[in-house]
């Protein structure tokens, strides 16, 4: 990943498999060639580009299987911001993980943000194990053991929004964003009431 020019102080392995489509499609491959040789050949015949509407996520889910993927027009002052949430855990029984980290990489540039958060309920096992992300007895936040700054949900999200209103007409991106990411990241938006956010 850090050849590809990822930051893996942000993303790590599990964003393995987004980050080198990313980094293929920006390099000039097609989307054909880049979906044979992740092998999303097959078409379903779902919603979108491939999803069902159930929100629960009880699986690490695969890549999204080949969609109806159509050019978005953007100016010439368009940012693309890929983004990646960390979490206490999946969806599970409808119910939102809490998120431990906000990651973003403007594509094209250096610039990046991270942010960790204190969540309000234990981190899964299983997410320690993919994130290493942990908060131990003393409310000290790690990150493979080591100690990182976390601050709360409100502040974690209010300085990443200043972050994104720095750059024009943003459009973010997250490797399972329809299903994951941006409903997790409303969903803790709406918690914290987020029109208050400057």
């Amino acid at each position: 990943m850090a050849e590809a020019g990822i930051n893996t102080d942000h993303f790590k392995a599990h964003s393995t498999r987004s980050a080198s489509v990313s980094k293929a499609y920006l390099a000039g491959v097609s989307i054909s060639e880049i979906m044979q040789q992740a092998h999303w050949a097959k078409e379903i015949p779902l919603p979108g580009i491939g999803l069902t509407v159930d929100a629960d996520v009880e699986h690490l889910p695969e890549a999204v299987p080949q969609g109806n993927f159509k050019p978005v027009p953007a100016g010439e002052n368009t940012t693309f911001i890929v983004f990646d949430l960390e979490t206490t855990d999946l969806v599970r029984g409808g119910k939102y993980p809490h998120i431990t980290q906000i990651a973003a990489s403007v594509v094209g540039s250096v610039s990046e943000f991270s942010a960790y958060v204190y969540p309000k309920v234990p981190i899964a096992s299983t997410a320690q194990q993919i994130t290493g992300i942990i908060v131990n007895n003393s409310g000290t936040m790690t990150v493979h053991g080591q100690k990182v700054h976390a601050e709360d949900l409100y502040s974690s999200i209010d300085k990443f929004c200043k972050w994104l209103k720095k750059y024009p007409s943003v459009y973010l991106i997250a490797h399972n964003g329809r299903k994951f990411d941006f409903p997790v990241l409303m969903n803790a938006m709406m918690n914290i009431k987020c029109d208050r956010i400057s």
